[in-house]
C-alpha cells in the first residue's frame, strides 16, 4: 500500500471519528436511504477527458440527520464515460477484439468507483419545502480503464490500469420535501471530485493523472426513524384547575380561603299551619286598643247601679250593721237622706265587655 492510500485511510478515520462525536453530542434524528442517477464529465487529466462521451453515474447513499441543519452522508457510486469513434489513445492498446493492438478508443471506457463520506450543511431546517445545502467530504476512488471490457496495460510496466486514489469532493444542491409526505424528498445536486491519482511510476505511458470529474445528479431520499429512536408522544391527562388566589404581599398572612355559600334551609312541612285570622276582627282589635280611656259620666254609673239593684233585689235584713242596710256587702235600700258615696270614675268599657241587659 502506497503513501497516498495510507493518507486516504487516515482522512476517512478522522472524518468518521468527528462524525461519531458530533452524533453523540447531538440529539438522535432521522436516517435516510436514497439513490441518484446522473452523468459524469472528466475534467482531468488530458488523456482521460479527450474525446469523452459521458454515459451514466449511479450512487446509493445513506444519511443520518443529527441536527436540524446538518447530516452525515455515506455513499457508494459507479460511473463511466465512453469515447467517440476515431479518438486516438496515448499508446497502442491490446484487446481480445484487437489482439494485434489498436490506437483508437472506440471500445475504451474509463470507470470511476468512489466510496465517499460527506458532511452536509443545510441553509434552513430540513423537512419542509425547498432546502438548499452544501457538502464537503473525502473519498477513496478506484479508476479503471478498459478496452473491450478488458483492463488495458501500460506498455512499459505491463501493469493493468487499476488506480486507487484518495480525494476530496464538494457537493451543492437542494432537496424538496413533499407537502403530503415530509419523509420523501427529491434531490438535485452537482458533485465535484478531485483525486490525488497521479502515478507516473506505475503508468508512465499515459493516463497518469491526477483526475477530476463532475457529475450532475437527480435522486430521491426516503427518511425514517431508526429502530428504537422514534419519539413517543405521551398524551397527558387533564388536571383540575386550582382556584386562583391573589398573591399576598411579603409579611402579610395569606388571604382566607373562600367559604362555600350557605345552603338555604328547607321549611318544616310537618307542623300545622297557623289558623287564619279574620282581617275584620284583627282590625277592630287594633282600633279599640288605640282608643284612649275616657271616664264615664256619673249619671251613667248611677243608672247602671239602679238597674242592677232593680234586677237583683235583696230584702232588707234587720239587725244588720252599718248604714248601708245591705247584707254581706250587697247594697240594699238606703235610708232617706243618705246620699250615695262618691265613686271613682271607671273607664268606658268596650262594646264587647259591656253587660247585656
Amino acid at each position: 500500500m502506497n503513501l497516498r492510500s495510507c493518507g486516504a485511510i487516515a482522512v476517512f478515520a478522522a472524518m468518521a471519528a468527528g462524525a461519531s462525536t458530533a452524533a453523540a453530542q447531538a440529539p438522535v434524528g432521522k436516517g435516510s436511504l436514497g439513490g441518484t442517477i446522473g452523468a459524469p464529465f472528466f475534467l482531468a487529466d488530458d488523456d482521460t477527458k479527450e474525446g469523452q462521451s459521458p454515459r451514466l453515474n449511479f450512487q446509493a447513499q445513506f444519511q443520518y440527520v443529527f441536527t436540524a441543519k446538518s447530516r452525515l452522508m455515506a455513499s457508494f457510486g459507479y460511473g463511466w464515460v465512453g469515447y467517440k469513434e476515431g479518438t486516438l489513445a496515448p499508446y497502442e492498446v491490446v484487446s481480445p477484439a484487437t489482439p494485434e493492438g489498436t490506437q483508437f478508443r472506440d471500445l475504451m471506457l474509463t470507470k470511476a468507483i468512489p466510496i465517499e463520506l460527506t458532511l452536509i450543511h443545510a441553509f434552513k431546517d430540513q423537512g419542509q419545502g425547498w432546502v438548499p445545502y452544501l457538502g464537503l467530504g473525502a473519498n477513496l476512488t478506484e479508476i479503471q480503464i478498459v478496452n473491450d471490457l478488458e483492463k488495458i496495460q501500460d506498455p512499459v510496466t505491463y501493469k493493468p490500469y487499476v488506480n486507487w486514489a484518495p480525494g476530496v469532493q464538494l457537493r451543492a444542491g437542494t432537496e424538496y420535501f413533499l407537502p403530503s409526505n415530509k419523509s420523501v424528498a427529491f434531490d438535485w445536486n452537482a458533485h465535484w471530485s478531485y483525486l490525488f491519482s497521479k502515478n507516473e511510476e506505475s503508468f508512465p505511458s499515459g493516463f497518469t493523472g491526477p483526475h477530476q470529474y463532475l457529475t450532475i445528479n437527480f435522486g430521491v431520499n426516503v427518511y425514517f426513524w431508526p429502530i428504537g429512536y422514534k419519539p413517543i408522544e405521551v398524551q397527558q391527562a387533564p388536571t383540575a384547575e386550582a382556584p386562583a388566589t391573589a398573591p399576598s404581599e411579603p409579611g402579610l398572612p395569606p388571604p382566607p380561603t373562600p367559604t362555600p355559600p350557605e345552603t338555604p334551609s328547607v321549611p318544616d312541612t310537618t307542623k300545622a299551619p297557623p289558623a287564619p285570622q279574620s282581617h275584620t276582627s284583627a282590625a277592630v282589635t287594633r282600633v279599640e286598643a288605640a282608643k284612649p280611656a275616657t271616664p264615664a259620666p256619673a249619671a251613667t254609673v248611677l243608672a247602671a247601679e239602679d238597674s242592677s239593684a232593680t234586677s237583683c233585689p235583696v230584702p232588707p235584713t234587720s239587725g244588720a250593721s252599718g248604714s248601708g242596710g245591705g247584707m254581706f256587702g250587697i247594697p240594699g235600700p238606703r235610708p232617706a237622706g243618705d246620699s250615695a258615696p262618691a265613686r271613682s270614675p271607671q273607664p268606658d268599657a268596650s262594646p264587647e265587655e259591656r253587660p247585656t241587659p
